[in-house]
């Protein structure tokens, strides 16, 4: 019984660990067109990960605007299963300017990895 609960609470306390994803672990990273709603701008990206059938997964994805610099990491389940996927596709970038902005993925030491270039739709549109 004892070891039984010392499982139970390990599994929980591991339940919610996430980390920063290595660039190099990532697959492909494609990105949609911009929409405004309510007041927000969503950016649907798509960031599997390198390995199909890994275990892990996008938990969630932190972006971060810098000028006309989007910076974006994204955190992977780790230990594999133990989180529930959340990541909804896309990314709250606020309501931020319309334009063009330099796309950088921003890996765990701090290393910019480019991947081109994004159009913000007008809230108008």
């Amino acid at each position: 019984m004892k070891k039984l609960a010392t499982v139970i609470v390990t599994a929980l306390l591991l339940a919610g660990c996430v980390e920063p994803a290595a660039r190099s672990f990532l697959g492909d990273i494609t990105v949609g067109e911009s929409v405004y709603t309510n007041g927000v701008c969503l950016l649907p990206l798509d960031i599997p990960t390198r390995m199909v059938h890994s275990a892990q997964w996008v938990y969630k994805v932190k972006s971060n605007v810098e000028g006309t610099n989007l910076f974006v990491t994204a955190h992977i389940t780790k230990p594999p299963f133990l989180a529930k996927q959340s990541y909804p596709g896309t990314i709250n970038l606020g309501a931020i300017n319309s334009g063009n902005y330099s796309l950088f993925y921003r890996d765990p030491q701090g290393v910019d990895h480019p991947l081109g270039t994004v159009t913000v739709a007008s809230p108008d549109n």
